[in-house]
């Protein structure tokens, strides 16, 4: 059933616990103060070490996160433009 190597399992298991934690602590700091979603995000990637699913997401959500930095580097370099005249 599983690989020649015991400790397979222990991990995915570890991975599993770790991530999760670390998405429910996330959650909870986006009520709390904290870092809520850099926390989630920590949380998905170290579930993406173990999961595809959790990679995929992660990729989208910082793909996402990445469209709305740059859509915001623009506006505001088109305001300094536009109050620089």
């Amino acid at each position: 059933m599983f690989s020649d190597n015991p400790y397979i399992p222990l991990k995915k298991i570890a991975v599993l616990a770790s991530g999760t934690s670390a998405i429910l602590a996330g959650t909870a700091m986006l009520v709390l103060p904290g870092p809520g979603l850099a926390t989630i995000l920590l949380g998905l990637a170290i579930l993406g070490t173990e999961f595809a699913w959790a990679k995929r997401l992660f990729d989208k959500i910082t793909e996402v996160l990445l469209c709305l930095l740059h859509k915001a580097q623009d506006a505001y370099r088109q305001g300094k433009k536009r109050w620089s005249k």
